[in-house]
């Protein structure tokens, strides 16, 4: 994807080498669309399938067979329940053990919905109060303040009340802080591991086999199936794809080691480019598509401001998108999620995937564009050359 600056246009290149114009481009791609699976020795030596649960290969069947899950975070907690009755034996394997709360699910009574149908204001004020529940919760584990320790003790309370053999519960107990990795909401998983249906193993993955896994204790578990439960390259925003922008500067070399953005939308040097559940913008606590909701707006003002006056360009000025990354950072490294290594961080420790604040705080941010954060260019669009189905498909 490169930015024309003759047509003042962006060009992109689809993976079928068709080549299309456009006027804006909005990377709606986010953090969590690319699998990280990880790097095991031995691997092409397994005999059975093996696959992401993000990739899940449903011509295979689990009926009677031996399952090796891989990862206890958000992916496996969803899954590993399910598959445990299906599966002859799940054999999961844990690095670090996860803080899980109780989801508290509830039926909508015959009373409550008569009471929502005859007062629709009631079920404004029920979503408010859960999003104004999640918004402390969002200050709590950010900032690891008194009130995260009363969440790690709901969460002990969850995991005795659930797991009542004690070997158990010290090898599911985490050693993190509360909020330093994602938190996660299940009523199955511990029930699932102390029921004997899903068999717990803490050593580390040395390699795999033909007939399964080995454990660094040199123990092989044997397996039929393979399934990676190991999240997302959360880290790698927009990558595999190339893209340049003023003077074929790449996103990349802008970039380096760490993305950022100027509240996660914004780039310099990559005109009319807008990012949504880009850089910082992911939540610890609440909800994801209010802060996409709020960014849309945003993105929505400026495509508006370029709309009164075709061939201009906007893009953010570097030393606003820099302070505004300076001031980012330096509350992160005071946060919870700078105290363990997660998918939240990269390997140098850097934190370019979470806001560090309630929801609320981000849509203040983002209720109108400043013109003065930005950089307005007039391009003299050139006539483009090229086939007439390239010509019809610019988008304006």
């Amino acid at each position: 994807m490169t930015f024309d600056e003759q047509a003042g246009r962006w060009r992109l290149v689809t993976g079928s080498s068709e080549t299309i114009w456009c006027d804006v481009v909005i990377s709606a791609v986010g953090q969590l669309s690319r699998p990280h699976t990880p790097n095991i020795a031995g691997e092409d030596t397994f005999e059975g399938p093996r696959f992401h649960s993000a990739r899940w290969d449903h011509s295979v069947s689990l009926r009677g067979k031996e399952v090796a899950v891989i990862g206890t975070g958000a992916s496996a907690i969803q899954f590993v329940p399910r598959i445990a009755h299906e599966a002859q034996r799940v054999t999961l394997y844990q690095r670090t053990a996860p803080w899980i709360l109780p989801k508290w699910d509830s039926r909508y009574g015959r009373l409550h919905q008569q009471l929502i149908k005859v007062l629709p204001l009631w079920l404004r004020l029920e979503r408010f109060a859960v999003w104004l529940i999640f918004e402390v919760l969002a200050v709590t584990l950010v900032d690891a303040k008194p009130l995260s320790r009363i969440l790690g003790a709901v969460a002990r309370y969850h995991l005795h009340r659930q797991v009542a053999d004690p070997m158990l519960r010290r090898q599911l107990t985490p050693s993190d802080a509360p909020g330093c990795k994602r938190v996660l909401f299940s009523n199955d998983y511990y029930p699932a591991i102390a029921n004997g249906e899903v068999s717990l193993v803490t050593n580390a993955v040395a390699k795999l086999c033909d007939k399964g896994v080995v454990t660094d204790d040199g123990v092989l578990h044997r397996a039929d199936v393979v399934i990676y439960g190991t999240g997302f390259r959360a880290t790698d925003f927009l990558a595999p794809m190339r893209v340049r922008g003023w003077g074929g500067v790449t996103l990349d070399e802008v970039w380096g080691t760490q993305a950022h953005a100027y509240l996660g939308i914004t780039v310099p040097m990559f005109p009319n480019l807008f990012l949504l559940y880009g850089p910082n913008t992911n939540v610890g606590s609440g909800s994801i598509i209010y802060m996409i909701e709020s960014q849309v707006r945003y993105v929505g003002a400026l495509i508006k401001i370029l709309a009164s006056d075709p061939g201009r360009t906007v893009d953010v000025r570097p030393d606003i998108e820099q302070s505004y990354n300076t001031r980012l950072s330096r509350r992160l490294r005071r946060s919870v999620w700078a105290l363990c290594a997660s998918w939240y961080t990269t390997s140098s420790g850097a934190i370019p995937t979470n806001w560090p604040g309630p929801t609320f705080a981000y849509r203040i941010l983002t209720r109108k564009p400043r013109s003065h954060d930005y950089l307005f260019r007039h391009v003299e669009r050139l006539q483009l050359d090229g086939p007439s189905e390239n010509r019809a498909r610019l988008r304006r």
